[in-house]
């Protein structure tokens, strides 16, 4: 699920699309026309008429634009991964927010800001890639493995 319709929003979508994710868009109404025609599109951040699984991924990726709204709504699913695109700083002040509107320090602490492995990426498409390469991470990992080993940077060999 991708909150918003931000160039990284849409970034992460069509990157996502390409690894054979299904995207869910969830977008303010006007901005959804940038997203491709066979993602579901969702009008605002109600992600309950989505059906967010354990198994799902929510990338919020606003930039201002109703952040606040769409990480309670994304840290009100039960997605294994929810992930805000944007400074340590800004998420921070939201995450004080939230728990003043009465999200637990438990669904506070699963946001993952800021998204993504840190390959100081810049550009749309680069923090896009950084967001999937965790989200693949995270998906690949294997039941015993530390998680936190693959998204924190200990490197893994492919083969062993």
């Amino acid at each position: 699920v991708v909150c918003g319709a931000s160039p990284v929003a849409i970034a992460v979508a069509d990157l996502g699309r390409r690894l054979g994710y299904r995207i869910v868009a969830a977008a303010l109404a006007g901005d959804l026309v940038a997203f491709a025609e066979e993602d579901q599109r969702v009008t605002g951040f109600d992600l309950a008429v989505v059906g967010v699984e354990a198994d799902d991924f929510v990338v919020v990726a606003t930039q201002g634009r109703r952040d606040r709204e769409a990480l309670a709504a994304a840290l009100g699913t039960p997605a294994r991964y929810v992930a805000f695109v944007g400074s340590r700083r800004k998420a921070e002040v939201l995450k004080a927010q939230l728990a003043e509107l009465g999200l637990t320090a438990a669904r506070i602490a699963r946001l993952k800001a800021p998204a993504g492995l840190d390959i100081h990426g810049i550009e749309p498409e680069e923090i896009a890639l950084s967001i999937l390469a965790e989200i693949v991470a995270r998906r690949r990992a294997a039941v015993t493995q530390d998680v936190t080993d693959v998204v924190e940077g200990t490197p893994r060999s492919c083969c062993g």
